[in-house]
């Protein structure tokens, strides 16, 4: 068989055939112009993130009372206020938040906050609701349609 070079331009893989050696497959560099840049929108499949960094928007709160919004989705909330603090989970029908969607929250002066939703259940342990004090941080976790996971340091 005459010797045949065969190269793949997407991937820059060659394959030598003729030879002995034709079983193996020699990798050449990909031009930068073959990498994909990833989008807000674009599913990644096996891609390597080198030197990613990756930074939380903040949504900072100063009022004695607050309901989530779909754009708190994967947010930190900061909640400053020396009263007390209510935070509304509202139900599926009003705010659709995907399942699985998380937002942190961290209570930043003395106002205790407490979550509390008409409609929604908050699993959390002991059934407590209230952040324990100031400079501490949750999780809310939508885990089904109207049920959410409040984790961290809570009090009643």
């Amino acid at each position: 068989m005459p010797f045949q070079k065969i190269i793949n331009k997407a991937t820059g893989v060659e394959i030598d055939t003729g030879t002995d050696d034709a079983k193996y497959a020699t990798p050449k560099a990909i031009a930068d112009s073959a990498v994909t840049t990833a989008t807000k929108t674009q599913t990644l499949t096996n891609k390597t993130f080198t030197d990613a960094k990756f930074t939380t928007t903040i949504n900072a709160q100063i009022g004695i009372t607050y309901t989530l919004v779909l754009t708190d989705n994967a947010k930190l909330i900061t909640l400053g206020n020396a009263a007390a603090i209510a935070v509304t989970i509202p139900t599926n029908a009003s705010v659709a938040f995907p399942i699985g969607s998380q937002i942190d929250l961290v209570q930043i002066l003395a106002g205790k906050v407490t979550f509390s939703g008409i409609g929604v259940t908050i699993n959390s342990k002991g059934g407590n609701k209230s952040i324990a004090a100031q400079w501490v941080g949750v999780s809310l976790i939508k885990t089904d349609t109207d049920t959410w996971l409040l984790l961290g340091e809570l009090i009643a």
